[in-house]
């Protein structure tokens, strides 16, 4: 576990200190403190296995994550925040939340974002993948309240809250599975509360769904193929074929696809880069093939696509 301390620093240093130290430990974001007196703060985070969890002690303040951050630091992760004393306000796709304490809610590190927080705060951080093998698309879930309607929903908020003074950093094995825990009791969470319930849509088309955004998350891993694919979702290679053969592709073929729609995006921006950095991000490893399969795929060059925008 580890823990800071604004106190230990000169006063005129103290909200600087604490800005480097949130950035750090989540993602990069401007922050802005109005008021003149001292900024009193405290910080402590632990690894739980895939997830990360930190309570926040600190005076009013904004947190702001732009476009412009997004591009120059992606990040794949989830965030969830938990209110223990006064409410917080979090804004993300176009909605705004004024969440009361002990209410959790969802925001994307992938898009921007703006929240401000007061008092005490627990925020846990989620790889992306963990949240899309138990959720459809969590990604629509941003900005929305949860946990308190529901007796799951107050027990996983329970379980985040007990879990913050825990050091298992001596036994990675059983942090792990409590890590896990907390996300299988969220996700329980948010399907009751948010969803309704169970997903009505047909078996095979959920985990086709999971196994696309599970993917769609690790474009820039170039070792990524239909066999780790389906061992990381416990299915033969088969099954894998089958589920992608609902749509008349192959899941190479897919990923192939996906990747050249991530670069031309990205291509697309009013700061694109340069087509070779964009091309190794998106998981391409040979630039003669990537240039011609993209001209292919949408009858210009990557680098025309990059001059025109």
């Amino acid at each position: 576990m580890l823990i800071y301390n604004t106190s230990s620093v000169a006063e005129k240093h103290r909200f600087e200190f604490w800005h480097e130290v949130i950035c750090r430990h989540f993602v990069p974001a401007s922050s802005q403190y109005e008021n003149r007196a001292a900024f009193n703060a405290r910080f402590q985070t632990a690894a739980l296995g895939p997830v990360h969890i930190s309570r926040l002690t600190a005076p009013r303040h904004a947190w702001s994550r732009k476009q412009v951050h997004v591009r120059r630091a992606p990040h794949e992760e989830f965030l969830l925040s938990l209110p223990l004393a006064a409410g917080s306000c979090l804004g993300q796709s176009e909605r705004q939340l004024l969440q009361r304490p002990g209410e959790m809610a969802f925001y994307d590190t992938a898009q921007p974002f703006s929240y401000l927080l007061e008092s005490d705060l627990i925020l846990v951080k989620i790889p992306r993948h963990e949240m899309l093998t138990r959720l459809s698309a969590p990604g629509r879930l941003t900005a929305t309240g949860f946990g308190l309607a529901t007796a799951v929903g107050r027990l996983a908020a329970g379980l985040i809250q007990q879990s913050l003074d825990l050091d298992l950093s001596a036994n990675p094995a059983a942090a792990g599975k409590i890590g896990s825990s907390l996300l299988d009791a969220t996700a329980a969470a948010i399907e009751l509360e948010l969803l309704g319930g169970a997903d009505t849509r047909p078996r095979q088309a959920i985990r086709l769904e999971q196994i696309k955004q599970f993917v769609a998350a690790r474009l820039a891993d170039r070792g990524l193929s239909a066999e780790s694919i389906a061992a990381r979702h416990n299915i033969s290679a088969r099954t894998l074929n089958r589920l992608f053969a609902l749509e008349g592709t192959t899941p190479m073929r897919w990923v192939w696809e996906t990747r050249l729609q991530a670069c031309h995006r990205q291509l697309s921006a009013a700061r694109p880069g340069r087509v070779t950095d964009v091309a190794l991000a998106c998981g391409f490893s040979d630039l003669s093939h990537f240039c011609r399969a993209f001209k292919a795929h949408f009858g210009v060059s990557p680098g025309a696509v990059a001059k025109r925008h």
